[in-house]
């Protein structure tokens, strides 16, 4: 009899059976001399919020300390979103400024849900009022499959 301890953010699966434990494959299939089992594993839902922001030249310095230490510290004390990810976007052409790429992990609909309702607005109006037209952005979901 096998039990399944999953441990999704770091995508580790263990079968524990009585000689210990077991890492079993990312499709659930483990093969032990012992012991033969099929584990059927639930995908949990997860997205990823980002908001992509184009900022201009002017601003950049100013913007990327905003960025950490008022705008990342806010999201992440919603509890709601979380692994922080900023990445420059890469593109061939020609813009005044530079394009930034925030990424979070957001466990499911519902907490996405929540940030929306209650933090969202309060994260673009931080923006808007330290930057006005300086700093543009607009945000996307994806879901992880």
């Amino acid at each position: 009899m096998c039990r399944l301890a999953m441990d999704v953010a770091e995508k580790h699966y263990f079968c524990k059976n009585i000689s210990g434990e077991l890492l079993v494959s990312e499709r659930g299939n483990l093969v032990n001399p012992n012991m033969l089992c099929h584990i059927n594993l639930v995908k949990k839902e997860m997205y990823i919020f980002n908001t992509t922001f184009l900022v201009s030249d002017r601003v950049h310095g100013a913007w990327r300390k905003w960025l950490f230490d008022e705008y990342l510290p806010f999201v992440e004390e919603s509890k709601l979103l979380f692994d922080a990810q900023v990445a420059r976007v890469l593109s061939g052409e020609q813009q005044e400024g530079s394009s930034f790429s925030v990424q979070f992990r957001v466990a499911d609909a519902t907490a996405l849900q929540e940030w929306r309702r209650k933090y969202e607005p309060k994260a673009a109006t931080m923006s808007r009022m330290r930057f006005g037209e300086e700093v543009l952005f607009f945000s996307t979901v994806l879901e992880i499959i």
